[in-house]
């Protein structure tokens, strides 16, 4: 029976700390690019429940809130 393990490793040049955070962010980053890769103009306008904000700005603030980690927490 093999043991799947599955381990972050950071980039060099950052703390232990900083680089699993940036390795897990690239990881989520990764995985969300993946799902969203096929979806439609149609999907991107769409509405979860109606007064929802639309998925595509939705997908456009998580981008937005990377950015302002990466910013604001690893750039110091």
């Amino acid at each position: 029976m093999e043991v799947y393990k599955d381990v972050l490793e950071g980039p060099a040049g950052f703390s232990r700390e900083l680089g699993c955070y940036i390795a897990g962010m690239e990881e989520v980053r990764a995985q969300l690019l993946k799902i969203i890769a096929d979806l439609s103009d149609e999907e991107l306008y769409a509405r979860l429940v109606p007064g929802a904000h639309q998925i595509g700005g939705l997908l456009l603030h998580l981008g937005e809130n990377d950015w302002w980690w990466i910013c604001a927490v690893a750039n110091g």
